[in-house]
């Protein structure tokens, strides 16, 4: 089964453009919100981070299962999460996480893993589903971390016994089509990116756009160096868009950004971040001051008022 990583990269899967542009995007927006996180919300970050977690894996628990490896199964089959028992000691139970999209986020983003809030997604996730499918309250403790797995403890909170747990292997079917797995990674990616953008919103307050527009800024700005500069403003739109995986060109003067995914999420900020990484790139690709005078949002497509000094 490929990567999401590999996925991303272009690798010879036949995955379609599609997905993969809106991949990238929602990549791209969790990594900045991963950035800021820890300073919109502080020490906490971690916690409220994996409180959104458990209740996006208890939203996926359709109803009671038979055991521990049955809910793993479950994991598996409906997200682009693949988790495996590893071993069984007594009532803790040790599970491996390979597929992971937030693993894959921070290899394609460059950010580190184990250190970036993000990881505490996949803790968040295991105990949520678990304890909603199976009754049992539990605490997924991560153990190590790598390139291609991640080891978690998962231990009961209570007096119950994680029960139906062995060691047991293949949770997700090999022959399952390469764009099956897309899809729930985008669908992973979407969820997360909008429970963010949620979780932003409601903890940091009205500070919370001018911090996040701010970080995402300054990221666009990152990311264009690793470009040529150009002094022409079509060029640097043609890098944004491969940048964004976005249909973005310059018509009259005017940034035209079409089939943009965040249309039907109706997150303000999550849009108020792509802004401020377009302003970003564009400055530091051109050598110049762009901003942002105005967006016109219509039928599948945004223009971009802009001005440049």
């Amino acid at each position: 089964m490929p990567t999401y990583y590999q996925l991303l990269r272009r690798s010879l899967v036949p995955v379609s453009d599609d997905k993969q542009r809106k991949m990238k995007l929602y990549s791209r927006l969790l990594a900045a919100l991963a950035y800021e996180l820890p300073k919109l919300l502080g020490m906490g970050a971690g916690s409220l981070l994996a409180i959104t977690a458990r209740r996006l894996g208890a939203s996926i628990a359709a109803g009671p299962v038979e055991g521990f490896n049955e809910a793993l199964k479950e994991i598996s089959r409906k997200t682009s999460w693949s988790m495996e028992t590893y071993s069984v000691n007594d009532s803790a139970v040790s599970v491996i996480v390979r597929d992971c999209p937030v693993r894959q986020v921070c290899m394609f983003e460059g950010l580190p893993i184990a250190e970036t809030v993000l990881c505490r997604i996949a803790k968040g996730v295991i105990e949520g589903y678990v304890g909603k499918s199976m009754g049992v309250p539990v605490e997924a403790e991560p153990k190590a971390h790598g390139p291609n797995a991640c080891l978690y403890l998962v231990r009961p909170r209570s007096s119950k016994r994680i029960s139906g747990a062995s060691r047991f292997h293949i949770y997700r079917e090999i022959e399952e089509a390469p764009e099956e797995y897309a899809r729930r990674v985008l669908e992973d990616l979407t969820s997360l990116a909008s429970s963010l953008s949620e979780l932003v919103e409601r903890a940091a307050g009205p500070g919370a756009a001018a911090a996040l527009r701010l970080s995402s800024k300054r990221y666009g700005g990152l990311r264009a160096r690793l470009h040529p500069m150009t002094p022409r403003l079509e060029d640097a739109a043609s890098l944004l868009s491969k940048e964004l995986g976005l249909d973005v060109a310059v018509e009259a003067g005017r940034l035209v950004i079409k089939g943009c995914p965040l249309h039907g999420l109706g997150r303000e900020l999550l849009c108020s971040s792509v802004k401020a990484f377009v302003e970003g790139f564009l400055s530091e690709a051109t050598g110049s001051s762009v901003r942002i005078l105005g967006v016109e949002r219509g039928a599948g497509e945004c223009v971009i008022h802009l001005s440049r000094r």
